[in-house]
């Protein structure tokens, strides 16, 4: 999963440093153009400065691009990350933020309850979204939960099995394209589909939350509240509701489920 605090610390201070560079090099190739005696160092200083355009422009769109994961990652709202996300698709000439935009679309779409637009996004086009099994384990496995939220046993079983052909196909780093914790979670959320709560509960129970984003813990919750539904356990499943909701009161897919638990209105 993307890493958060190393995403928009570490490059929130980069692109702070960058813009003040570009900004003493945008001056001093001015000042070389304003003052030149000839047109042979106006043609150069002029390329410099196109360049100088493009560079800004990409630390334009990386900043968005982490503002989008953090609003989705830390501030769990979808809405606002989405905003984010269409201001780098507009402004994306060279298409290079293709792959990591539908990652966090279907993110988006997934917090958003709207599974299906997920599956538009991604199904029978992860080849050509994705360039490697590390984006297409991503890929999968917002795929997969969309699926789970429509309770369509068949392709959360496909999607299960390839996520796990991914997972395995990559080794170690397998376990890292999600994040260690989240494996858990997609083997309870399988299992609960399946209609196996017994193995759903330990495969939560094995999760390490202290390892989870904020939006993390808030499907985790989410999904631990279906589980007792599922038990016929109202208080465990309100007692989850409610957390996810204290987390993520903006995430559409925890406003519909506490809706539906008459816990919202």
């Amino acid at each position: 999963m993307l890493s958060l605090k190393k995403l928009v610390l570490g490059d929130k201070a980069r692109i702070a440093v960058s813009l003040i560079l570009y900004a003493v090099f945008f001056a001093v190739i001015v000042e070389k153009i304003a003052t030149a005696d000839n047109y042979s160092p106006v043609i150069i200083y002029s390329i410099f400065l196109i360049f100088l355009v493009f560079a800004v422009l990409n630390e334009f769109l990386r900043f968005n691009y982490i503002l989008a994961v953090e609003l989705l990652q830390k501030r769990c709202n979808p809405d606002k990350a989405l905003e984010k996300v269409d201001l780098v698709k507009k402004y994306d000439l060279f298409k290079g933020y293709r792959p990591q935009l539908a990652v966090l679309e279907a993110m988006i779409y997934t917090d958003k309850n709207e599974p299906n637009k997920v599956i538009d996004l991604i199904e029978d086009k992860e080849s050509r979204l994705f360039s490697t099994n590390s984006m297409r384990v991503q890929g999968y496995y917002y795929l997969f939960k969309s699926y789970v939220l429509l309770n369509n046993k068949k392709h959360v079983k496909r999607c299960f099995k390839s996520l796990n052909e991914y997972k395995e196909s990559l080794g170690k780093s397998g376990k890292k394209a999600v994040g260690r914790s989240i494996w858990d979670v997609i083997n309870g959320d399988y299992y609960l589909t399946m209609g196996r709560p017994d193995e759903a509960l330990e495969a939560y129970n094995n999760a390490n939350t202290a390892e989870m984003t904020k939006r993390d813990l808030a499907h985790y919750y989410l999904s631990k509240a279906k589980l007792a539904e599922s038990q016929n356990n109202p208080e465990e499943k309100e007692k989850n509701c409610i957390k996810a909701l204290e987390l993520a009161p903006d995430m559409g897919c925890v406003i519909d489920y506490a809706k539906a638990a008459g816990l919202m209105h």
